[in-house]
């Protein structure tokens, strides 16, 4: 039986990635799948670089895509603030995805820069099926929010040592959901993430970007967003979900946040978001540097190149 064919790019934020993926999308008659962990929310636009114009931007039904120069993007702008999406559940709307973009004839494409994400589609991870528990979870932001994320991620190492190949520490909602499997099942967090042989057919591009035009960009990037409303967007934002997690560690919206309560000036902001953006994407690039099968390109031709032969064999 044929497999279905995924094409996967991905790439340290500020490398990219959404201008090549439209490019390829528009050669290609793709369809975009968003892997990234923070486009899903509706109301986080500025920080979290969205693609432009996207129309229509609020749906009911997460399964119906939006558009940016008409390529149809999936999985973008789904959720609310206060409905955080688990792995599991972000995997099962992309194998739905998937089932309508090929249903359509179209070319799939992943796009994004959330390791664990992208991670969990081309090696098909057996996610454990593990209800939220409440009590658990606010007892866990209780000692995160009074003992800071370090301390929860030395409880989660101490338990589950190998989290720390795959678990950002400054992950609070990854840290106290690892903790609240472990605690649930008895088992570590990393046990029970099996793999289960793909059904796909991948092609995986990573952008390969020299580290001080990748600083470049993302200096350019922090400053526009501010240029176009970044503070008033974290304010409205921060009104109307005080002491929501997501904002708190999102990168762009935690360091705005520490403006807003007065205990840093815009500029020490605005100079911590560049950092802090820098630091991240140091971490993919680790990340995606243990990643097997990845073709690391320079250019759109190097990458139309690839796409070409992966669909014509």
């Amino acid at each position: 039986m044929t497999k279905n064919k995924l094409i996967v790019i991905l790439g340290p934020t500020g490398s990219g990635k959404t201008s090549l993926s439209l490019k390829l999308a528009k050669e290609f008659n793709g369809a975009i799948i968003s892997a990234d962990s923070r486009a899903i929310y509706k109301e986080m636009n500025i920080g979290t670089a969205k693609p432009e114009h996207l129309k229509p931007n609020f749906r009911k039904n997460p399964l119906l895509p939006i558009f940016s120069e008409n390529v149809p993007h999936y999985l973008i702008n789904i959720n609310k603030l206060n409905q955080p999406l688990t792995l599991s559940q972000y995997q099962k709307l992309v194998k739905k995805c998937l089932f309508i973009i090929k249903k359509q004839g179209k070319t799939a494409f992943l796009v994004g820069g959330t390791g664990l994400y992208i991670k969990s589609i081309t090696f098909n991870y057996a996610i454990p099926k593990v209800k939220p528990n409440s009590t658990l979870r606010k007892s866990l932001e209780y000692a995160a929010k009074k003992y800071g994320n370090q301390y929860l991620y030395q409880i989660l190492l101490h338990y589950d040592p190998e989290c720390e190949s795959f678990i950002d520490p400054n992950n609070t909602r990854r840290i106290i959901r690892a903790l609240e499997v472990f605690f649930s099942t008895g088992k570590p967090f990393s046990c029970l993430r099996k793999t289960k042989k793909s059904q796909l057919d991948i092609l995986k591009i990573g952008i390969k970007i020299p580290r001080e035009k990748l600083y470049a960009n993302i200096e350019k990037r922090v400053d526009k967003m501010i240029e176009k409303g970044l503070v008033k967007e974290v304010k409205k934002l921060w009104q109307k979900y005080p002491n929501n997690p997501i904002l708190l560690n999102t990168i762009g919206y935690s360091e705005i946040i520490s403006f807003l309560k007065k205990k840093i000036s815009l500029e020490q902001a605005i100079n911590q978001i560049k950092k802090n953006t820098k630091n991240f994407a140091k971490r993919q690039i680790t990340w995606f540097k243990k990643e097997p099968n990845i073709h690391w390109v320079k250019n759109y031709q190097q990458a139309k190149n690839l796409v070409k032969c992966f669909l014509k064999n």
